[in-house]
């Protein structure tokens, strides 16, 4: 049996999301969330104890130079390469030692295919960080989008990302290769001053809609004044729930959890010790 026709249907407008990502680039501006994930990110590249010598860094440009021009002389890697590409990075197998991917994850359209990917272009022990937007980001967007689609159109359309949660993506590190993964979150949650404000901030990230299944109609600026007819008070706050997935390429030399029975010394001993 042939699977149905929606399951092989793109999440995301690939397209659609080089166009935005390519005006927030034209735009160059320096977003807070930007400055917050660069500086999370050198601080990250810090605290490993080891010298880097091929990185390959993933992200919108302003993103990248914040962290390339953040690193310390010791910390700097011999080679960096920079790309703004949000899918799959070409190039060769088991190339690089350092692989840092910077909010563009949470858009492609095999998260797990990505992963994979990037597992395989590490050299063995190479080390993976990846920072992406998931969990109840613009959760208050998505809200305030359903609240007002009811009243205009009569039903909901979407117009903010599914995002996974640290339940997802635990799974998906370890399903694509990847050893000793870690998943933290830093939730951001910011009041703007109104829906204009926020859309400006979304646009600056290249994070506006590119739902392959978006609402294609123009909304124009009555949309974006229903939301202030909508507000209950002067600000809009809203929530960034940004995740960090670290893991390393799979090597002989990492620590490896004990196999089932191995242990020299019972729990039942240690208990009856301390009874």
């Amino acid at each position: 049996m042939n699977p149905p026709e929606d399951a092989e249907r793109d999440i995301f407008d690939r397209r659609l999301i080089g166009i935005r990502r390519a005006r927030a680039e034209r735009r160059a501006s320096r977003s807070f969330l930007l400055e917050r994930v660069a500086d999370d990110a050198v601080e990250r590249i810090c605290d490993i104890n080891r010298q880097f010598d091929q990185c390959l860094i993933t992200g919108l440009p302003m993103v990248r130079e914040m962290v390339v021009s953040g690193l310390p002389d010791n910390k700097r890697p011999a080679r960096i390469d920079e790309i703004s590409n949000t899918g799959d990075p070409e190039a060769p197998l088991k190339h690089y030692d350092l692989v840092v991917s910077l909010l563009s994850l949470h858009a492609v359209n095999s998260m797990f295919e990505t992963l994979t990917h990037i597992r395989k272009i590490l050299k063995p022990d190479g080390h993976f960080i990846g920072a992406l937007f998931g969990g109840e980001t613009l959760n208050e967007l998505r809200r305030a989008c359903y609240a007002l689609d009811n009243i205009r159109l009569g039903g909901v359309t979407p117009r903010v990302y599914p995002f996974a949660n640290h339940l997802q993506m635990a799974p998906l590190l370890q399903n694509a290769g990847f050893a000793l993964p870690v998943i933290d979150r830093d939730r951001v949650s910011v009041s703007y001053a109104g829906m204009k404000t926020l859309v400006n901030d979304l646009r600056d990230l290249g994070e506006t809609n590119s739902l392959a299944m978006r609402d294609r109609r123009y909304l124009g600026r009555n949309y974006l004044a229903g939301f202030e007819a909508l507000a209950s008070e002067d600000k809009f706050g809203t929530t960034f729930d940004i995740f960090w997935m670290t893991g390393w390429a799979p090597h002989e030399s990492q620590q490896k959890p004990l196999e089932p029975g191995s242990a020299q010394v019972s729990l039942a001993r240690i208990f009856k010790a301390n009874s």
